[in-house]
């Protein structure tokens, strides 16, 4: 069975401070996306990396002329590594995301990224509606805080929203395959 790994937005948005996106608790996150990334590269996973662009221009964040919006340093793609860019929340907003989808057979998707309560989320949950099955990596993926609650609140929450809809896994699951 081959493995695909969708990295979902990380961007430099989340890790500027100061910036509307800005997780304050995401060292965690970001070290297990690295071990994770080099792990699918070093046992030949299909990689997909989706970022999230505006269409808006007048927008404060994710903008296409913006430095905040690309990826996050150890986070570039290979040449060899797929990347969608999408407008909405949902992965399946890009069509060739959709089409790639639908493409895959006998196949394990592991989604991570940020964040938790809405892309993430709305990937999922879309894809659940078209047959797909998932497995998030919830210790490799966060969500950004409210005025009303944590970002830890909010992750565990859509975290345990997620578990009807896909398998929920860990880094070191993920590594033990």
């Amino acid at each position: 069975m081959k493995n695909v790994l969708v990295l979902i937005d990380l961007q430099k948005e989340y890790i500027i401070p100061g910036r509307p996106f800005y997780l304050e608790n995401n060292e965690s996150s970001l070290a297990n996306l690295k071990q994770l990334l080099y792990h699918a590269r070093y046992a030949g996973w299909e990689i997909w990396h989706v970022r999230h662009l505006e269409s808006a221009p007048d927008r404060a964040v994710f903008c296409a002329d913006s430095p905040y919006s690309g990826f996050i340093d150890d986070f570039m793609p290979q040449q060899h590594e797929q990347v969608f860019l999408k407008h909405d929340f949902s992965c399946f907003s890009n069509l060739d995301f959709a089409k790639a989808m639908q493409e895959l057979q006998d196949v394990s998707v592991f989604i991570a990224g940020y964040g938790s309560t809405m892309c993430c989320m709305a990937t999922i949950i879309e894809g659940y509606g078209k047959g797909f099955a998932f497995q998030f990596i919830a210790d490799a993926s966060n969500a950004k805080r409210t005025d009303d609650f944590t970002e830890c609140i909010l992750h565990k929450a859509a975290t345990s929203i997620l578990a009807a809809y896909c398998r929920i896994t860990t880094t070191s699951e993920v590594i033990a395959l």
